[in-house]
């Protein structure tokens, strides 16, 4: 008969159903935002020569880093939500007993994802306000750009979410140290 002591409960389970998701969610962004963050570069790079090599910039490279800088700040926002990679002063939390501790983090979540449905929202009108209006230089739909916002709420959101079920360090409120 096995040891029912070592062998994980249905709430662990999903839990670490969830944490494994929440891991691979962190990796698919990552390799997004890297691969954001490349072709960004290489734009302005591209930019920069055009503009003092050539004497002419191309319109395009400009455009395509808004466009992408937009996506890379929301992407990037959520890609270390769940990890609690954001920057903060966790002075008051840290010395709270830690009742209050988990009662103040609580607040924090509503209130992050009170943010983010107003973030969701906004997002949504702007990219169907601005669904006919095209790009200068794409001439791409600027529901495009726009869309980051509501994607980058859902991500957030679901990475709050995924913390607070998971117990991962962003729940806990402790501190991602700087490396």
């Amino acid at each position: 008969m096995a040891d029912l002591s070592t062998e994980p409960t249905a709430l662990e389970g999903w839990r670490l159903m969830l944490d494994r998701f929440g891991r691979r969610l962190e990796q698919a962004l990552d390799v997004v935002l890297v691969i954001m963050l490349t072709v960004l570069v290489a734009s302005l790079v591209w930019q920069v020569i055009g503009r003092y090599v050539f004497s002419k910039a191309p319109g395009w490279s400009e455009e395509l880093a808004r466009f992408l800088m937009v996506w890379v700040v929301m992407l990037g926002s959520a890609a270390v939500m769940r990890q609690n990679g954001h920057i903060s002063v966790s002075v008051l939390v840290d010395a709270c007993p830690r009742g209050l501790r988990k009662l103040l983090l609580a607040v924090r979540d509503v209130i992050v994802l009170a943010t983010v449905y107003v973030l969701f929202s906004y997002g949504i009108n702007l990219a169907t306000l601005l669904k006919g209006q095209l790009s200068p230089a794409f001439e791409v739909t600027m529901a495009l750009p726009y869309s980051a916002l509501p994607a980058g709420a859902i991500l957030i959101g679901l990475a709050v979410i995924l913390a607070r079920l998971t117990r991962s360090p962003y729940a806990e409120g402790t501190s991602t140290p700087i490396t």
